[in-house]
C-alpha cells in the first residue's frame, strides 16, 4: 500500500491550482459526464452477467463480474493530464475530473461494488460483499484521498518552482513505486494463472474490458456534444474518463480476495488497453491548430 500512496502523493504534488480557476462554468457537463459514465458502466456489467450467467461456469463467471466491477469503481487517473495536454486539450476540465473523482471516491467506489456485489453468491459472495461494504472506503480513504489531500498540501507549502525542479526526482520515485506495486500485487496471482490458463475467460475479460474503455470514450463525447462544449473540453473528458488508476483496485483484489487470482486480470488489461487507447484517441482528437498548454502533467 506505500508505493500506491507514493504514486497518488506525486500525482497531486504536480497538480497546478491555477488549471482548475475555471472550475464553475465547466461542472455541469462534468457532472453529467460523471454520472452517466457510471450507469454506462454498470449496464454493461449487468448485460453481461445476464447474457453469461447460464453460459459460465459459477467460478469463471463470478471472477469476469467481479473483475469487471473492479475495474469500473476506479476514479481518474493523474496520466489522463498528460494525454490532455499532449491533445492539446482543456487542462482545468481534465485536472477537475481528477480531482472530483478521487474526492468522491470514498463513496462511489462502495456504491458501485455494492450494487454489483448481489450478482456474487457463496463464500465469494461473502468476501466480495464485505470489500464492497467496508474494505473498499476505509482502503480509499487511507489510499487515495489521504495522499491526495498531502500532496496538495505540501505543494501548497514547498511552492511550485521547488516542485518544477524536483519534477524528475519526483518522476523516477513515482514510476519505482508503480513497479513496486504491480510487482507485489500480481507476483501472487500471475503465477497460478499461468500455469492453469483459462482460455475462454481471457477471451471474454479482454473484449469485455475493450466495450468499458470505448463506453469511457464514447460516453464523454457523447455528453459534451449534448452540451455543445469546444473540442478542448471533450479531448479533456474523453482522456479523464478514459484512463483510470487500476492500481488502487488491483491492490483490493489481492488484499480482500487472495484466493481469487483470476480477478486480477481484467485490471491488468484494463492498464494496458487504457492506454492504448488513449494513444488512439489522441491521434483522432488532438488539435493540432493550437499551441500546447503550459505547465506540467
Amino acid at each position: 500500500m506505500v508505493p500506491m500512496f507514493i504514486m497518488i502523493f506525486v500525482a497531486a504534488l504536480n497538480v497546478e491550482f491555477k488549471d482548475i480557476t475555471g472550475l464553475p462554468k465547466l461542472l455541469p457537463v462534468i457532472a453529467a459526464t460523471a454520472f452517466s459514465s457510471l450507469i454506462v458502466r454498470l449496464t454493461i456489467i449487468f448485460i453481461s452477467a445476464s447474457l453469461l450467467k447460464d453460459r459460465l461456469d459459477l467460478n469463471t463467471f463470478q471472477n469476469l463480474i467481479v473483475g469487471l466491477s473492479l475495474v469500473s469503481a476506479s476514479p481518474a487517473a493523474p496520466a489522463s493530464t498528460a494525454w490532455t495536454r499532449k491533445a492539446n486539450g482543456n487542462v482545468t476540465a481534465c485536472l477537475t475530473v481528477y480531482m472530483l473523482t478521487n474526492f468522491l471516491s470514498p463513496a462511489s467506489t462502495p456504491l458501485l461494488l455494492s450494487t454489483t456485489s448481489n450478482l456474487i453468491t457463496g463464500i465469494f459472495g461473502s468476501e466480495f460483499h464485505k470489500l464492497a461494504s467496508h474494505g473498499s472506503t476505509y482502503f480509499i480513504l487511507v489510499n487515495v484521498l489521504l495522499p491526495c489531500i498531502f500532496g496538495l498540501f505540501a505543494r501548497f507549502i514547498v511552492g511550485e518552482k521547488r516542485v518544477k525542479a524536483a519534477g524528475p526526482s519526483l518522476s523516477f520515485l513515482s514510476l519505482f513505486a508503480m513497479m513496486i506495486a504491480i510487482y507485489a500485487n500480481t507476483s501472487t496471482s500471475l503465477p497460478s494463472i499461468i500455469s492453469h490458463p483459462d482460455y475462454s475467460f481471457l477471451c471474454l475479460a479482454l473484449v469485455l474490458v475493450m466495450i468499458l474503455c470505448a463506453s469511457s470514450y464514447a460516453n464523454a463525447f457523447i455528453c459534451c456534444n449534448f452540451f455543445k462544449t469546444d473540442k478542448q473540453v471533450r479531448t479533456a473528458l474523453m482522456f479523464a474518463g478514459g484512463i483510470n488508476t487500476q492500481s488502487s483496485s488491483l491492490i483490493m483484489a489481492c488484499t480482500y480476495l487472495p484466493t481469487h487470482p483470476q480477478v486480477v486480470l481484467p485490471l491488468i488489461m484494463c492498464s494496458c488497453i487504457q492506454y492504448i487507447a488513449a494513444d488512439i484517441a489522441e491521434i483522432c482528437v488532438a488539435d493540432r491548430t493550437t499551441p500546447p498548454q503550459s505547465g506540467s502533467s
